[in-house]
């Protein structure tokens, strides 16, 4: 049973619901009436499984030097990826956390940061 610190007793969500679409449909109920919370996305992995051994996979099954790989992220879930790549990237609207985790950050998705990145760290030959 889980309980938020900030909730009165009578908001409570069960781990014991059967299927992802069901806790994910109690977390929408509990947050329609409250002026605190809102749920507009849920994400779910399995254990173990995340972007940053995805990246390792692919760069292998490839035959691309993990050290030669791009990999942009502005969320929490992107971490993984980001260390994990030659060149993690941050978007410059992500959270302190993700831009720590980065080496690298650039513009916010609404100033095009990837293509500003792209440009100013592999500029064309011969331009």
């Amino acid at each position: 049973l889980l309980i938020p610190a900030y909730h009165a007793p009578h908001k409570a969500f069960s781990a014991d619901l059967p299927t992802a679409e069901q806790r994910f449909q109690m977390l929408r109920l509990a947050a329609e009436d409250d002026p605190v919370l809102e749920v507009s996305d849920l994400e779910l992995t399995r254990k173990g499984c995340h972007k940053g051994e995805a990246l390792l996979w692919l760069a292998e099954h490839l035959g691309v030097d993990i050290q030669n790989v791009v990999a942009f992220g502005n969320g929490s879930n992107d971490v993984s990826m980001l260390v994990r790549a030659g060149y993690g990237v941050a978007m410059g609207n992500s959270a302190e956390d993700v831009k720590a985790a980065a080496g690298y950050c650039t513009r916010s998705n609404l100033e095009d940061g990837i293509a500003y990145f792209l440009t100013e760290t592999f500029p064309l030959q011969g331009k």
